[in-house]
């Protein structure tokens, strides 16, 4: 496993040698949906991705960043008692790989894969996390609208967002 690891960084360094690299940073905002919306008002987040190009239209890389998901406040009353809470934060480093295809006329189709660690205080495992994104790419800036799940142990935490992202010329 070691070795493929090994292959795979030393195809993208060579693949990057001789194509052109792009390095990119963004920030994201998001609203949980499904079981997720009970507990997380919203998502902000921050991306940072350094891509290759592969081929005519088509790009892929690694991406990271920062997501946090903004706890829900709970009021109601319990018997004879008012009950109030507020549901801490969570938040998570993605780490995945990235692949983006750009059509004619700017409009393109990406999607992240990888694995989010988890690092929300009493934070648990990370979990699995896959985001597809539909957008519109010009030279400088791109716009996006994106779906981001975390699955861990048959539950998710699911959300639809947009996001922007700057991409530094090299």
């Amino acid at each position: 496993m070691k070795k493929l690891i090994l292959l795979a960084i030393f195809a993208m360094v060579a693949i990057g040698s001789v194509n052109a690299q792009g390095f990119k940073a963004g920030v994201n905002v998001g609203v949980p949906i499904g079981d997720a919306g009970d507990f997380y008002t919203f998502e902000l987040g921050l991306d940072v991705a350094y891509t290759w190009s592969i081929a005519e239209n088509f790009s892929a890389g690694f991406a990271t960043g920062y997501q946090n998901y903004f706890g829900e406040d709970f009021e109601g009353s319990s018997g004879d008692a008012d009950v109030s809470a507020e549901l801490a934060d969570a938040s998570f480093i993605p780490i995945m790989a990235t692949g983006k295809y750009v059509f004619n006329g700017g409009v393109f189709v990406a999607a992240d894969l990888g694995y989010s660690l988890n690092v929300s205080d009493n934070a648990s495992e990370g979990a699995f996390t896959y985001m597809p994104k539909v957008g519109y790419d010009t030279e400088m800036i791109e716009f996006f609208a994106f779906y981001r799940s975390l699955t861990k142990n048959g539950s998710s935490l699911d959300t639809f967002g947009v996001g922007a992202a700057y991409k530094f010329q090299m």
